[in-house]
């Protein structure tokens, strides 16, 4: 069957399909229930082409048949408008999005893990350095198995109640951190007595309990 532009091909009693070509742009129009695209053919694929900016056309999207996974090739990925967010899971678990200012990474189900799995490989937290640039402000060494910080970590607690609490061995000590007034305090955590103070003065105290030096 040859179609002349602006004609269509209809499929159905109620002309619920329709292929059309307008001499600029193909158009295929569902009026009833689902449309399907199957491919029956065993471990075969459903690929989507397009043209490649040089000439020619090259696979953006592959549906495997054999894998049973879907094989994204757009060399620049996928683009997602501000605020549209990827989720995953069945009740859309996890998501990500950008609302134009912000970007967000949220978690709804379950604890939310991050892994490195090459050996020896580390995890690496950058950020701007402050000069046009990004450097790394702490990294998880799998090499060494240490948490490395490289820059000053700041603790701060808008109540009185420990900033720091120690633990050795997945259990928790009895010591922890804390800031009071403007003294830094070593404190018991069970009497919440400070062991040692140190002011923004300079000056140092150790066992001088509830008083201020």
């Amino acid at each position: 069957v040859k179609l002349a532009d602006s004609k269509s091909l209809i499929v159905g009693t109620g002309d619920d399909f329709t292929i059309n070509h307008d001499g600029s742009n193909t158009g295929l129009v569902n009026n009833t229930g689902h449309l399907y695209i199957s491919n029956y053919a065993d471990d075969k694929d459903i690929v989507f082409q397009n043209d490649n900016g040089s000439g020619g056309v090259t696979e953006y999207l592959r549906l495997d048949g054999s894998g049973q996974y879907l094989y994204l090739s757009a060399s620049l990925g996928m683009y997602y408008a501000d605020g549209c967010a990827a989720r995953w899971g069945n009740d859309g678990d996890l998501i990500a999005y950008h609302d134009a200012t912000d970007s967000h990474i949220a978690n709804a189900t379950g604890e939310l893990i991050i892994t490195q799995n090459t050996n020896d490989g580390n995890i690496n937290i950058n950020c701007d350095d402050g000069s046009n640039g990004v450097t790394t402000y702490m990294s998880f060494d799998g090499g060494d198995t240490l948490i490395n910080a490289y820059k000053d970590i700041v603790l701060s607690s808008s109540t009185n109640s420990p900033m720091l609490k120690l633990q050795v061995d997945g259990v928790t000590s009895d010591y922890g951190l804390k800031n009071v007034g403007g003294e830094f305090q070593i404190i018991h955590t069970t009497t919440d007595v400070p062991l040692v103070k140190m002011s923004s003065a300079g000056k140092m105290g150790i066992n001088t309990g509830n008083t201020s030096i």
